[in-house]
């Protein structure tokens, strides 16, 4: 995965469609498989920079639903993939 900008800022957080990605069945413990800890992995996408964002940073549009506090917005982000926040680009 590559921003298409290569400037260097904060952490931030990709959207992409799921189709860019795939499940790798990595888990096969018995009794544990229900877990679902298998492998994202995500291959030759470009991201643009429109499609990311620094969690908690300031809002790009001036429109109600970016307005307030965005970690209300964005709680399922740190639970839902959590791997491939810290993916290497």
């Amino acid at each position: 995965m590559a921003l298409a900008s290569s400037r260097v800022t904060l952490p931030r957080l990709a959207v992409m469609p799921q189709s860019a990605a795939r499940i790798e069945q990595t888990w096969d413990t018995v009794g544990l498989a229900g877990t679902g800890s298998h492998d994202v992995v995500v291959d030759d996408v470009t991201v643009l920079e429109e499609w990311t964002f620094i969690r908690g940073g300031e809002a790009n549009l001036d429109e109600p639903f970016f307005r307030g506090r965005q970690m209300f917005r964005y709680r399922q982000s740190s639970l839902t993939c959590p791997g491939t926040m810290y993916s290497r680009v």
